[in-house]
């Protein structure tokens, strides 16, 4: 058989396979958690599409939606084999990372630091994942190696997390997730990006104000901005990076005499 990759939902289900799928000797399967029944309808609603006939089956703690077909696993076989990936020339590579983040892949808000982040068995893989993303301009594109643990036992994993601002951005200006909350979740980390970078920062209100003001001294501004004077400090250190400040010394104190009267003598 041939498979046109150019076709969105084969690039899409490839991505899945290799992240959460199993290719066996006449069957593909693909597992998802057990609370994941609308992303299992999807996931079996696009091999319909293709033309196949999938079963679901709910295993412990685990749904598998499954196709019995010797023809296609023969073909699938080919670009995932004892657990190592490749790409079939013309692959639609979008689709396919979004494929691998929804089945293998964390995007993560807390504490306002936001990920993507996808972990992997250390295989080797992930250099696809790297080159594809370095394609796109994202500059954390860099596969890490790590020990993790698992059910007290150490297994050897890789990893690839984008962190900053621009990397994400730029992630979701080419990624289009399909799993509902994973696409929720990022919406959300864009939509606080969004407002994170609307606010001025307090070096730049500072600055504003000084340069439309008298000088001020640092009691002065710790006033205006409710802080203390380490606060103030660091504010300016600051400030003078980015900045021409000129510290204004204070008037030359002059020694005045008074006399009170005279002494007993």
């Amino acid at each position: 058989m041939i498979i046109n990759w150019d076709n969105k939902d084969w690039s899409y289900l490839l991505g899945v396979i290799h992240g959460d799928g199993h290719v066996s000797v006449r069957s593909v399967c693909i597992a998802v958690g057990y609370k994941e029944k609308e992303y299992a309808e999807l996931i079996a609603d696009l091999w319909r599409g293709l033309g196949y006939l999938p079963k679901t089956y709910r295993k412990r703690g685990s749904i598998s939606v499954e196709v019995h077909n010797s023809e296609l696993t023969n073909e699938i076989r080919k670009y995932k084999s004892n657990g190592k990936w490749s790409l079939p020339v013309g692959i639609d590579k979008t689709e396919w990372i979004a494929g691998v983040v929804d089945t293998d892949g964390c995007v993560s808000i807390a504490s306002k630091k936001c990920a993507v982040i996808i972990t992997l068995k250390r295989s080797g893989n992930l250099i696809y994942f790297r080159d594809t993303l370095i394609g796109f301009g994202i500059s954390e594109a860099k596969v890490h190696n790590r020990v993790s643990k698992y059910n007290g036992e150490a297994y050897e994993v890789e990893e690839i997390r984008l962190t900053s601002f621009d990397n994400i951005l730029k992630f979701n200006e080419h990624i289009s997730l399909r799993i509902l909350h994973k696409r929720e979740r990022l919406k959300d980390i864009i939509e606080y990006i969004n407002i994170a970078r609307g606010k001025i920062p307090m070096w730049k209100q500072f600055g504003e104000w000084l340069l439309n003001n008298d000088p001020k001294t640092w009691e002065e501004i710790a006033e205006q901005f409710n802080l203390s004077k380490d606060q103030v400090d660091s504010l300016m250190e600051n400030l003078k990076r980015k900045a021409i400040i000129t510290i204004i010394p204070p008037p030359k104190m002059l020694t005045k005499y008074k006399m009170e009267g005279w002494k007993n003598e």
